[in-house]
C-alpha cells in the first residue's frame, strides 16, 4: 500500500515514515502541498496524512480533491492537528471525509496512528512493528531557504532558484458562467497553470462546482495579460482552477 506524507517538519516526517513503513506502507513525502495535489491522480495512494497547522489554507481543498475520487475511491485522509482546530473546523473536516485525527508524533500520537491504520485498513497484519533505519526522504524541496513572507513556486523549489510567486504581481478576473457576473478577487498561488483564487465576494462564486467550465477569464502576471478558459477543480472557501490558454 502507498501513503503520502505532507509536512515540512523533519521530526514529523521521520516518525510518520518509520511508523507507516513498519506497518506495511510505501511512503512518498512532500514538503509542498500543491505539488502533492498535482501528483495524487497518478500515485493513487491508499492514505494521505497532511498537516493542518502547516497548510491551514490548503488542507481543505486537498481533502475535497481527494474525496471527490480524482485519485481513486479508496484513498483515506488523516489530519495532523498539533494545535486544536476548534469545533467548527473539526466538524468541517469530518464533513469533508477526514478519517482520523493525529494530535502529535510522540508515543501516544503514534499509537493513535497505528490504531487508525488497523481501523481503516483491516487487511493489515497486526504484527510487532519492525525497527527500520532512518528513511530516505523523497522531497520536492532543495537547500534554498525561502523567507517567511515568500511563496515558493514548485519549479523554483525543484531547480533550487529563488523564483518567487508574488500575489501582488498577479490579478485575475472572470465571468461566472452561471450568473454572467464579473468576478474579481485575489490570486493566492499559481503554478503549472493551476490557480488558487479567493473571490472578493465568495457568495458570488458559491454555486460553482468541480467540473464547471469558465469560458472567459483574464489573468495578468508580471504585467503580461493572457486570456484563458478554466475548469473548476475545487470550490471550498476558495477556488482551485486549471487554466487553458486561448490562442488566436
Amino acid at each position: 500500500m502507498k501513503a503520502i506524507i505532507i509536512s515540512d517538519e523533519e521530526d514529523v516526517i521521520t516518525k510518520l515514515d518509520k511508523t507507516l513503513t513498519a506497518n506495511g506502507f510505501d511512503t512518498i513525502i512532500y514538503r509542498w502541498l500543491l505539488k502533492a495535489l498535482d501528483n495524487i491522480e497518478e500515485i493513487r495512494p491508499d492514505l494521505v496524512i497532511v498537516s493542518a497547522n502547516e497548510y491551514p489554507r490548503h488542507w481543505k481543498t486537498l481533502t475535497q480533491f481527494i474525496t471527490s475520487g480524482i485519485g481513486g475511491d479508496k484513498t483515506k485522509v488523516f489530519l495532523l492537528t498539533f494545535s486544536p482546530l476548534g469545533n467548527d473546523e473539526t466538524e468541517k473536516a469530518t464533513a469533508l471525509g477526514i478519517k482520523g485525527f493525529i494530535s502529535s508524533v510522540n508515543e501516544e500520537g503514534l499509537e493513535k496512528l497505528i490504531s487508525l491504520l488497523y481501523e481503516q485498513f483491516p487487511s493489515l497484519k497486526k504484527e510487532e512493528p519492525a525497527i527500520i533505519p532512518d528513511p530516505k526522504v523523497v522531497t520536492d524541496k532543495t537547500p534554498y531557504e525561502f523567507d517567511e513572507n515568500e511563496i515558493p513556486t514548485v519549479s523554483a523549489i525543484q531547480e533550487n532558484r529563488p523564483v518567487i510567486f508574488d500575489p501582488n504581481s498577479a490579478s485575475l478576473i472572470f465571468v461566472n458562467p452561471k450568473t454572467g457576473k464579473m468576478i474579481t478577487g485575489t490570486v493566492v498561488s499559481y503554478e503549472n497553470q493551476t490557480v488558487h483564487f479567493n473571490a472578493e465576494y465568495p457568495e458570488k462564486t458559491a454555486m460553482l462546482s468541480s467540473g464547471d467550465i469558465i469560458e472567459t477569464l483574464t489573468f495578468e502576471l508580471d504585467g503580461k495579460i493572457h486570456n484563458y478558459t478554466a475548469e473548476v477543480m475545487m470550490n471550498i472557501d476558495s477556488l482551485l482552477m486549471k487554466l487553458e490558454e486561448v490562442h488566436g
